[in-house]
C-alpha cells in the first residue's frame, strides 16, 4: 500500500514538473512568421496594382509589423489584427518578380520574404467610348452646368482628367462617379465648346468631344401693357390709383414708381401686382404722370400719362 502511494506521488510530481516546463517554454517562445502569402489584384495604372498580404504569426493581435520592398525601402507599418492587409497602388519594381519583406516591429530578426510575379499592367487594354455631354442651365452670361458620361472597361477607382481647349485641365474624377456634373463650365466663345477625357496612367487612352453650348446671353428686361385705373378721391387733391403691367426677365422681385421730377413715391413687389396707391396726389396739370422701373434697373422702365379725376367738385 505504501509502495503504491509512493509511485503515485512521484508520477504526480513528474506531471506537475512537465506542465510547468511546457508553460514556461510557450511564454518565452521566439517570434515566428510563416506561411507568407501574396495575392496580386487588379491594375490601377500601367505600373501599379493592388496587393494583399497574409501570414501566420505567434505575436498576438496587438503587435505591429513592417513591410519593405527591395533596397530595404519601408512602405508601411500595420497591425497583425488587420491581416490580411491590402496595399493600394503597389508599384512594380520593373523586374520579372516583385519582392516584399515582412518584419515584426522592433524584432528585426523575425521576418519572412517573398518574391512573386506581378500582373502585366502594361497590356491592360484601356477602352473608353460613347463620350457624351448634356448642357444644363446657365449660371451666368458665360457659364453653365455640364454633365459628362462615357463607357469604359476600367476598374472603379480609376481616375481621369478633363481638359478644355489649349490643354487646360479643369479637374480629376473617378470613373465610378460617372456621370459627373461640372458646375459653372465656362463657354469658350466659339460656336462649339470642347472637352477631352484622358485616363490617368493611360496617356494614349482618351476621347475628345465638341458640342454646342446653351445660349446664356442675358435676356433683355421689358415692361409692357402698363395701365392705370382711377379710383375714388380721398381729398380735394388726392385719389386712389391702381397700377398693373406685364414684365419679362425682370431680374428683380421689386419695382419702383416715380412721378415727375424723378420723385420716388414707393417700391413694391412684382408678385403683388396689380397694386393700389392710396392718396395719390394730383399734379395740378391736365394730365398726371408715373414712371414704373424695375428696381436697380434704370433701363427697364415704362411711362404713362393719364387724366386725373376732378376731386374739387
Amino acid at each position: 500500500m505504501t509502495k503504491v502511494k509512493s509511485i503515485a506521488y512521484w508520477i504526480f510530481i513528474l506531471a506537475l514538473w512537465g506542465c510547468h516546463r511546457d508553460t514556461s517554454f510557450i511564454s518565452n517562445q521566439e517570434c515566428k512568421i510563416s506561411d507568407l502569402v501574396i495575392e496580386t489584384g487588379e491594375c490601377t495604372s500601367t505600373n501599379t496594382y493592388h496587393l494583399t498580404i497574409n501570414f501566420r504569426h505567434n505575436q498576438g493581435n496587438n503587435q505591429h509589423f513592417d513591410v519593405y520592398i527591395r533596397n530595404n525601402i519601408k512602405i508601411g507599418t500595420f497591425k497583425s489584427s488587420d491581416l490580411p492587409i491590402k496595399i493600394k497602388d503597389f508599384k512594380r519594381s520593373g523586374n520579372s518578380h516583385d519582392f516584399i519583406k515582412v518584419v515584426a516591429h522592433e524584432k528585426k530578426g523575425c521576418f519572412a520574404v517573398a518574391e512573386f510575379k506581378p500582373p502585366d499592367c502594361e497590356k491592360h487594354n484601356c477602352s473608353i467610348s460613347d463620350l457624351k455631354t448634356e448642357t444644363g442651365e446657365c449660371t451666368s452670361d458665360n457659364t453653365y452646368n455640364l454633365y459628362v458620361n462615357f463607357k469604359h472597361n476600367l476598374p472603379a477607382n480609376t481616375t481621369f482628367d478633363l481638359f478644355t481647349r489649349n490643354n487646360h485641365k479643369i479637374g480629376s474624377y473617378k470613373v465610378q462617379d460617372l456621370p459627373i456634373k461640372i458646375n459653372d463650365f465656362h463657354k469658350s466663345g466659339s460656336s462649339h465648346d470642347f472637352i477631352k477625357v484622358v485616363i490617368n496612367g493611360y496617356p494614349d487612352c482618351y476621347l475628345v468631344h465638341e458640342f454646342k453650348p446653351p445660349e446664356c446671353a442675358k435676356k433683355e428686361c421689358s415692361i409692357t401693357n402698363l395701365v392705370v385705373h382711377i379710383g375714388e378721391c380721398t381729398s380735394n387733391n388726392t385719389y386712389n390709383l391702381h397700377i398693373n403691367f406685364n414684365h419679362a426677365n425682370a431680374g428683380n422681385a421689386l419695382f419702383d414708381v416715380y412721378i415727375r421730377d424723378n420723385k420716388l413715391i414707393g417700391t413694391y413687389k412684382l408678385s403683388e401686382l396689380p397694386i393700389k396707391i392710396k392718396d395719390f396726389k394730383l399734379s395740378g396739370r391736365d394730365h398726371d404722370f408715373i414712371r414704373v422701373c424695375i428696381n436697380d434697373n434704370p433701363d427697364c422702365c415704362k411711362i404713362i400719362e393719364f387724366k386725373p379725376p376732378n376731386c374739387k367738385d
